[in-house]
């Protein structure tokens, strides 16, 4: 038996490079997945991806910004897999949109964008999954930090932002401890994904990032470790940062 075997899980931009990873590490362990994204056609490549690796799983059109669209993926989930146990928050995004970096010049607009995109998203896909979660007897949230949020990296923005997943993932660790919900966090580093390069590694050579302290991650890599705070592998793990970073933050000076 498989560490997510008889699991039916939801995956959040599972379009994107790690949300498809971790959908189908996933499925290689048994689960059943739905894969969730802003833009149908990356949903149903995500879902067809783990359906051509031998797995079962349904793509879907969603904005976890918008309660309607939430509510209809745990519904699809329910539905077509019989419950939802487990839930993977990856709706993020690193770069800032309409101002610049710094806290002077970064205008309200972005930072409000932000904050929904990378922190809100979270609170709303878990306020209409933990139902589900609970009715199932239970399960796991697994959210997606940044090693930003940890040291002073990144636009404040974005390390603010992240910086409130923590500390929403150790509170809602807290609440659901009694109800045998596990919440976790994974805080990775520089990861090779379109995003990375389109929104902040876009002015750093491949190369550069590859041979320092951290190397660059992959998207498999990361999505080993939302399968481990997802399955039987961590039963007792629940609060906890897990920090994918190649020893970044432990080596830097």
């Amino acid at each position: 038996m498989g560490a997510m075997e008889r699991r039916v899980a939801l995956v959040t931009a599972a379009g994107g490079a790690i949300g498809t990873a971790t959908a189908l590490a996933f499925a290689r362990e048994g689960a059943r997945v739905v894969c969730a994204d802003l833009q149908a056609d990356a949903a149903e490549a995500a879902a067809a991806a783990v359906r051509g690796a031998g797995g079962e799983a349904v793509g879907l059109a969603a904005d976890v910004l918008v309660a309607a669209d939430c509510a209809r993926t745990v519904e699809t989930a329910v539905d077509r897999f019989g419950k939802l146990d487990t839930l993977v928050n990856l709706v993020g995004y690193f770069g800032p949109r309409g101002g610049n970096w710094n806290a002077e010049q970064f205008d309200l607009a972005a930072w409000n964008w932000m904050m929904d995109v990378n922190l809100k998203s979270v609170f709303m896909a878990s306020k209409h999954a933990i139902p589900a979660i609970l009715a199932a007897g239970g399960g796991a949230v697994v959210n997606t930090g940044t090693i930003a949020a940890l040291i002073g990296r990144g636009p404040g923005a974005y390390a603010a932002s992240k910086s409130g997943v923590l500390a929403l993932t150790r509170a809602m660790a807290a609440d659901y401890a009694p109800h045998n919900i596990r919440v976790n966090c994974v805080c990775p580093s520089a990861t090779d994904t379109p995003m990375y390069w389109r929104s902040g590694g876009g002015n750093r050579r491949r190369e550069d990032v590859a041979n320092s302290v951290q190397g660059l991650s992959t998207p498999e890599t990361i999505a080993a470790a939302f399968l481990y705070l997802a399955s039987d592998r961590s039963p007792r793990v629940t609060g906890q940062i897990l920090v994918a970073d190649g020893g970044f933050t432990a080596f830097r000076p």
